[in-house]
């Protein structure tokens, strides 16, 4: 039971992402199993921006003072439903005034009659927990956890086991950070990695969860970070999937069972962002959206009616698209693209109703092209306020576009083994989808996301490129990982069209059988391979196990070797709890702030050297000699020194020759020591 401590923090996390979007869906009239869909991104959303709200009421982030303006929200919430209705019983109350006025030249004729007893409300989709879809619904999240479950075991191994990239050194000093100060606002968190307060604002709604299950379990900063992972990858995603599938496609037993095995049958996403970069904002950001556009999918198709008042639909929206953005900023660009896709995807669908004539189909079909041509202009906008600032560095191109083009095809992006079974589904669910007002916009969402990974990996390093994907800092993987959001509905709609074809010819070969039994057993068998299929796939056993390398420590780890961590573990016990400790942010020294609390003169790669640090980088090796490196030790209250020499992170060379032959210079006392790794104690100012 190796991971047993990632149970409890697992569990807080999940219900995390749960239960306040759930009380917010609910307290804004949404009906149905949609309420439950839409809970994570409500959550994030909640958190996100009760992050910001305590920061500026001077308060500290705690598992209580979370709850306060969560709680205000919630009432907020629940006023604009309570306020929708009674606008709605007002109109009403007026057209049915209106249609009560009697006309005074036949009235003295009419004979008196009863009213009419109102004709029932026919049952809409959206309403009721039906037993069955129900029942299916909590089937396919048994898979996708069970799955999740087994894939995490297989990449981490342990519960604290860390990420041995780039980036997770700042995620994993910012929740510390979190911890430490009580402040957990977006607005505030940018200056933490650079040092610079000018760049102020980061999106924190990641850390900002995180710290709610480390402050609630008690848990270590890795473990909280692991537990948000696996319940964004096995909840928050499948949520989405649910969310999409639920409004566009059939509710059948089998398509619902049959998205809890694709949420964890690709290894883009979330896999990918598991193993590159570490990005986590990133990886919530696109687990998410898929939440927010089919809510902008019922909207625009004038279909909300069947699952909330329009007032709620607003309401939620918003709420959404805060939480979002405060994910990660570029996740607004993404839903963006996912938005323009269901308008065009109306659009479309408006203009073939006006060739079969009718002034009125012609005027909403004008209608809706000038919608999608302002919507273009705004999102061009868009792209032109919501990006990072330029500092002369992006991932450039390295393939030919023909191979880009064959691992769109093959499900292959960014070096990833092809996925044969996911291919074939999912060209089957895009003709499919092109045949089907409703599931259309898949196909034209696919197009774009598919043109920028093109552009991204192996088009010209030209200004279009510049223009499209620097929000994404023009980097292939992060494109590659947004696929599916277009290619798993694809495949579940490929998937719903052969268990339909198979059942069809079943039923015509066996007809004195029926069609129910025939349909479920089919059903349950072409889910069972499916799961079988992609889980055993090359594909997703290569990418797991690629993910599984950068979370692996041995004395082969890029970021942390198995002697440094234990010098990290000997930290805590050998060091007062006010220690500052000299630090490189680049060979994973800096970890110490994360992972023993102990404060340290840089945090992560692209720290702004203070001017006491910029000394010490270049001439604490000369302490006895050099006059100017223990005054600048006082003013840092620095007097223990990590050092863990080379390699850097990424094959990064700095030169440094301060924080060079430490072990070996005098005034400073090795109190730790493993391998080439050691603590040292700074004697020689004393």
């Amino acid at each position: 039971m190796a991971m047993a401590g990632l149970i409890i923090p697992s569990l807080v996390a999940l219900v995390l992402l749960t239960v306040p979007g759930v009380i917010a869906t609910l307290a804004s009239g949404v009906r149905g199993p949609f309420a439950l869909f839409l809970s994570p991104i409500i959550s994030v959303s909640l958190f996100a921006i009760s992050a910001i709200l305590v920061s500026l009421a001077g308060l500290r982030w705690n598992a209580y003072t979370a709850w306060l303006p969560i709680a205000a929200i919630l009432l907020l919430l629940l006023l604009v439903r309570l306020g929708g209705n009674f606008v709605r019983r007002w109109f009403a109350r007026r057209r049915s005034a209106a249609a009560a006025v009697p006309d005074l030249a036949s009235s003295a004729e009419a004979a008196p009659t009863l009213p009419a007893a109102a004709p029932a409300a026919p049952a809409t989709p959206g309403e009721g927990w039906q037993l069955r879809p129900l029942a299916a619904l909590a089937a396919a999240t048994f898979v996708s956890l069970l799955l999740w479950t087994l894939h995490l075991h297989q990449v981490l191994r342990v519960p604290g086991a860390i990420s041995q990239t780039f980036d997770n050194i700042y995620h994993l000093s910012a929740l510390r950070y979190i911890l430490d100060s009580g402040q957990a606002s977006s607005l505030h968190m940018g200056s933490l990695g650079t040092g610079n307060s000018v760049l102020a604002f980061y999106p924190a709604a990641w850390h900002d969860i995180a710290s709610q299950v480390a402050l609630l379990t008690g848990c270590s900063v890795p473990v909280a970070t692991n537990a948000l992972a696996f319940a964004v990858a096995s909840w928050a995603w499948l949520c989405s999937l649910f969310a999409l599938i639920w409004v566009t496609t059939s509710r059948s037993t089998a398509i619902i069972l049959a998205t809890g095995v694709l949420s964890a049958s690709f290894a883009n996403f979330p896999l990918e962002l598991l193993d590159f970069g570490v990005l986590y904002p990133n990886m919530l950001g696109i687990a998410i959206v898929g939440q927010l556009a089919a809510l902008t999918y019922l909207l625009f198709r004038g279909k909300y009616g069947d699952y909330m008042p329009l007032s709620s639909v607003l309401a939620l929206g918003l709420l959404g698209g805060i939480g979002l953005g405060l994910s990660h900023p570029n996740a607004i660009l993404l839903f963006t693209i996912l938005a323009l896709a269901i308008l065009l995807g109306v659009c479309v669908h408006a203009l073939a109703r006006a060739f079969r004539g009718g002034a009125r189909r012609v005027g909403a079909a004008l209608g809706w092209v000038v919608l999608v041509a302002v919507a273009i202009a705004a999102a061009n906008f868009l792209w032109e306020t919501a990006r990072p600032p330029f500092d002369g560095w992006q991932w450039l191109p390295y393939q030919s576009t023909p191979q880009a083009f064959g691992e769109l095809v093959l499900h292959a992006g960014y070096y990833y083994q092809p996925a044969w079974l996911l291919a074939v589904l999912s060209w089957v669910g895009l003709v499919c989808a092109l045949r089907s007002s409703r599931q259309r916009w898949f196909v034209f969402a696919a197009l774009a996301l598919g043109y920028l990974y093109i552009l991204a990996s192996a088009g010209p390093n030209d200004e279009h490129r510049f223009f499209l994907i620097w929000p994404w800092y023009s980097d292939p993987a992060r494109f590659a990982a947004q696929m599916p959001l277009a290619t798993a509905p694809l495949a579940l709609i490929g998937f719903d069209a052969t268990c339909r074809a198979v059942n069809a010819r079943l039923s015509a070969l066996n007809p004195r059988l029926g069609e129910t039994l025939p349909a479920l057993v089919t059903s349950l068998a072409l889910v069972l391979a499916l799961g079988y299929g992609t889980q055993t796939s090359r594909h997703l056993v290569e990418g797991v196990n690629r993910a599984e390398v950068n979370y692996r420590l041995d004395d082969h780890s890029q970021l942390l070797s198995a002697d440094e961590m234990r010098v990290l573990e000997d930290v805590e016990r050998l060091t007062p709890k006010d220690a500052v400790i000299i630090t490189d942010p680049w060979n994973g020294s800096s970890l110490a702030y994360a992972l023993t609390g102990r404060k340290t003169t840089t945090l992560a790669p692209l720290y702004t050297l203070s001017p006491e640090m910029q000394l010490l980088s270049q001439h604490l090796a000369d302490l006895k000699h050099d006059e100017r490196v223990c005054p600048a030790l006082d003013r840092l209250h620095a007097r223990y020194v990590l050092a863990f020499g080379d390699p850097e992170i990424n094959g990064s060379e700095h030169d440094w020759p301060g924080l060079d032959w430490l072990q070996i210079s005098s005034g400073f006392k090795v109190i730790s020591r493993h391998g080439d790794a050691a603590l040292l104690e700074i004697t020689g100012c004393k």
